[in-house]
């Protein structure tokens, strides 16, 4: 059977990957060094090992040097730039020799922290179509007859409806039922692979929604691509910029982006964070986490009204791209606007000096995708040998996320790593929301990463006094043991929020 095989990216271009970086070299090719293992410490590509990756970067908070990366690095004449005020800025090159001149000016300039390449990320989701046959064609609407049209019309037919503090316990949703990762009954039969589902194997949502007492609230911030925030699945959870009035042209609070009522676009630089089909995979990645339970559609892991989904559109374009700036000007952005977890469902095998920092510095809780293969017709890796950033970084404030299938193994496209990958979470035939009053299946490590944010939001909220460190620790010391799982992750087991919210 011929299947097109759909990708949004999940890395940089081939090219990007051959980089290789000097550890501790200036903008110029050749450097001296003081010893054999800093001479070695130059020379090895950008794209190293986890722990040797945050050792580099480690030495460089350490070092007079400001960058990690030499003139061969730059594929592009582009340079991002990290000032020591924490504002950042791209400056591009017209050409090689004023690339060079300018990163001599950098590395001269006492107000500039560090400079580095503008590298690309993209979103890490794998998922396939077929043109016919029996494969559900795309995008993949899913009725109870594979109707496309019933489903269109259920959502468009919905009132909306602002999830209190209240959640049933087993929601009357049309498509609950398929949700296999919220209660895994066994009868999911699959969509792409026709995995045969193991009961049990889920993240036991009906017992923690049953658990759960709201104390507080938190945003959750989605650096994606755009979120379809006009939605009646997510638009009564979504958050908004009080201090801004919508649409008239004036930057009210002042911070800098004019009429980001809705947040910001910092892949076109503007406030429309929704423009359409290309925020399939944001809109996705918010209903999963978020979406209402209303007796229609489907339901989030976390739909309560103190739980905030503030979209930050990074990525865009048909391929779902970005680059280190847009993705580190996002994540300043929902930390400014006061976001407290954020969902990365994105990737790079470029080690990013200037995203390491900017998610080290920060008091988020960031929880990332583990990466997967390009396609269907390709395998996952082990992130230990060749890592994934940032989910090989080595963090305490970053939860990575492998992509489980509903019988328990991990999906064959998924990244692993018995130390960088902390638990597993569903990401495979997620059924969720797209744009356009859609609903499409997914799969990757994109839609394991979501599980586990709404979890962290509840896990959070669910306590006056608890910080997000101590999240984290709860959430992967918490998880469901399946064997399966025992060596591709550092916890051996998938995400388990009601032990998680029982945890004392």
């Amino acid at each position: 059977m011929k299947r097109r095989l759909m990708k949004i990216c999940a890395a940089v271009c081939a090219a990007a990957l051959a980089m290789q970086a000097g550890a501790f070299a200036s903008f110029a090719d050749s450097a001296s060094y003081s010893t054999p293992e800093e001479e070695a410490a130059a020379n090895t590509p950008v794209y190293s090992a986890g722990a040797k990756a945050s050792a580099l970067n480690d030495k460089l908070e350490n070092s007079s040097k400001k960058t990690i990366y030499k003139l061969s690095d730059y594929k592009t004449n582009d340079v991002a730039v990290l000032y020591k005020d924490g504002s950042v800025e791209e400056i591009k090159c017209g050409s090689r020799a004023e690339l060079e001149s300018r990163l001599a000016e950098l590395e001269a300039d006492d107000s500039v922290d560090t400079y580095q390449p503008n590298f690309s990320y993209g979103a890490d989701a794998v998922y396939e179509t077929e043109s016919s046959g029996s494969w559900i064609t795309g995008p993949v609407f899913f009725g109870a007859d594979g109707d496309s049209a019933r489903i269109r019309n259920h959502i468009k037919e919905r009132a909306d409806v602002n999830i209190a503090s209240a959640h049933p316990v087993y929601p009357a949703d049309s498509y609950y039922g398929y949700q296999w990762g919220l209660n895994n009954t066994g009868t999911f039969k699959g969509v792409s692979d026709y995995t045969r589902a193991v009961r049990g194997v889920d993240i036991n949502a009906p017992e923690a929604w049953g658990k759960y007492k709201a104390k507080r609230n938190v945003t959750v911030a989605v650096v994606d691509t755009g979120v379809d925030h006009s939605n009646s699945e997510i638009s009564s959870n979504m958050w908004t910029n009080d201090g801004e009035i919508p649409d008239n042209g004036i930057d009210d609070d002042e911070n800098g982006y004019v009429d980001d009522y809705y947040g910001w676009n910092f892949y076109d630089n503007n406030n429309v964070t929704y423009k359409g089909a290309e925020d399939d995979h944001g809109t996705h990645c918010a209903g999963t986490i978020a979406a209402a339970s209303n007796d229609i559609g489907i339901t989030g892991v976390a739909p309560y009204s103190n739980i905030r989904l503030m979209p930050v559109k990074a990525l865009g374009g048909s391929d779902g791209m970005g680059t280190t700036l847009t993705v580190v000007k996002a994540i300043k952005y929902a930390e400014a606007n006061g976001a407290m977890i954020c969902n990365l469902s994105l990737g790079t095998e470029i080690n990013d000096s200037l995203l390491y920092r900017t998610m080290k510095n920060s008091r988020m809780l960031f929880v990332v995708a583990a990466g997967n293969s390009e396609n269907m017709d390709q395998y996952g890796w082990d992130i230990e040998k060749r890592p994934v950033y940032p989910a090989s970084y080595t963090l305490d404030n970053i939860i990575a996320v492998g992509n489980a299938k509903a019988n328990g193994f991990l999906h064959y496209t998924s990244n692993f790593g018995s130390v960088s990958v902390d638990l597993a979470a569903p990401g495979t035939d997620i059924l969720g929301l797209a744009a356009g009053n859609r609903m499409e299946y997914m799969t990757g490590t994109s839609m394991a990463a979501p599980f586990v944010t709404a979890g962290a939001a509840m896990v959070y909220t669910n306590s006056y006094s608890l910080t997000l460190k101590e999240t984290r620790y709860i959430l992967i010391n918490s998880v469901k043991k399946i064997s399966s799982l025992s060596s591709s992750t550092a916890s051996g087991g998938m995400m388990d929020l009601s032990a998680a919210l029982s945890w004392d």
